[in-house]
């Protein structure tokens, strides 16, 4: 009787596991081994990168797995856009930010900016950035710019593609 309660019990842990990953899946994503990979990652840590109510949060492109995950305790969700530098249009690449009514802000520039991100330094406490680094010629100078609009103590979740061949344009390092 008791193996079999805790046979059972180990069942609707599983289950409620599984239910938790496909909450923080996007429905019917491409990369989609690599999203419940992520969404696994994001399972394990979001405890210890959230003890505690945090300030503003940001994601690359739209703030799914913010808003999935750590909804309780973002006060914000920002967003962060690619804006491609080309030579026909100066103003792309360059950064920029529009902030809406109730204080969420969306940023847009290019990662690989040698002045940084236009974004205040110290101002997330917690960035996500999935699938972004892959796409990325100069790493470590990104790295440095995620670093500086990080506050101390705050935390950067990154995670790059393993199981597809190629991960998409325009660029795929």
């Amino acid at each position: 009787e008791e193996g079999k309660a805790r046979l059972e019990e180990g069942r609707d842990e599983l289950e409620s596991r599984s239910e938790a990953l496909d909450r923080l899946m996007p429905n019917a994503p491409p990369l989609q081994v690599d999203r419940r990979q992520l969404a696994n990652f994001i399972l394990e840590v979001r405890d210890h990168v959230a003890p505690r109510p945090l300030g503003r949060c940001l994601e690359w492109d739209q703030p799914f797995l913010l808003v999935r995950a750590f909804q309780s305790v973002c006060r914000w969700f920002d967003i962060f856009s690619y804006s491609e530098p080309h030579p026909d249009e100066p103003r792309m690449g360059m950064p920029g930010r529009h902030e809406y009514t109730y204080g969420t802000r969306h940023y847009w520039g290019d990662l690989e900016h040698e002045d940084g991100l236009g974004i205040e330094p110290d101002t997330f406490d917690l960035i996500l950035c999935p699938f972004v680094f892959e796409h990325v010629s100069r790493p470590f100078l990104a790295m440095r710019n995620l670093a500086r609009v990080l506050r101390s103590g705050g935390h950067i979740i990154w995670a790059a593609p393993m199981f597809q061949a190629y991960h998409g344009s325009p660029h795929d390092y």
